[in-house]
Formats: structure tokens, sequence, C-alpha cells
């Protein structure tokens, strides 16, 4: 219970758990947001008060999900296809790997579950996430 207890938790109150943001910084982000119309980790960046692996690493250690920099992995054509460009650019994911029928996924952000409910569904595949920072 207490793991998806955690995963209904927002990117803001991660990044406070993981003590790399104070409330102050989260209330100036989401103001920000607003008038900026982006997400909240590239806020966070763009004000300079988290970089882009810190925020997946804190995901990682939160979610108890892995880590990876896609610049260290080779992905087969064959993995890629199973996601279509649109569907990876409007959720940020990379499909990594296939194994025993599941479909491994690196995303900016794994708490956004439409996306994966989304790939779970055009994929017809059981989808497990691993979080990779966003550049």
């Amino acid at each position: 219970m207490q793991k998806s207890q955690q995963k209904r938790k927002r990117l803001g109150e991660l990044l406070i758990d993981a003590g790399l943001i104070d409330q102050k910084i989260l209330e100036d982000a989401l103001a920000a947001q607003k008038v900026q119309d982006k997400k909240r980790g590239e806020v966070l960046v763009e004000m300079e008060v988290v970089d882009d692996i810190g925020i997946a690493r804190a995901i990682s250690s939160q979610l108890n999900i892995p880590f990876v920099r896609l610049a260290n992995v080779n992905i087969p054509e064959t993995i890629i296809s199973h996601v279509s460009q649109e569907l990876a650019t409007k959720y940020e994911i990379i499909p990594l790997k296939e194994v025993k029928g599941r479909l491994i996924v690196a995303m900016a952000n794994p708490l956004v579950h439409n996306a994966i409910d989304d790939l779970r569904f055009v994929t017809q595949q059981s989808i497990a996430t691993a979080v990779s920072p966003m550049n």
C-alpha cells in the first residue's frame, strides 16, 4: 500500500521529500508554471534550483524504480518501433527493452499514470518504467 501511495505524489512533493527544494521554491515554481505554460520540472530547472538529473534521481529513489541515462543505452529498432513517435513525444517515453513480454520504458516523469495506461492499451503489453533525465 505504501508504494501505491508514493506513486500518487506529485513531482514537487517528491523533490521536497528528497530535500532538493522547499515549499517556498515549489510555490514559486507553481506560480511561474501558470504564467509560462511549462511542465513543473522544466520550470524548476530554469529556476536553477535543481537539474534534470537531480529530478530523475529523486523520482527513482522515491518510487524505487530504475534510473537510466539514455546516452548510455543502445536500443534496437525493433524495440523503438513498439511506440509511435506521437505517443513517445506526447509522454516523453522511450522504449528500452522487452523482458518476458513486458515493455520497459524510460520516462522523464513516470508519475503521469495516463501515459502508462495509454501505452499499455496501444501496445497490448504490460509496462514497467524507468526514469531518465529530460535532456
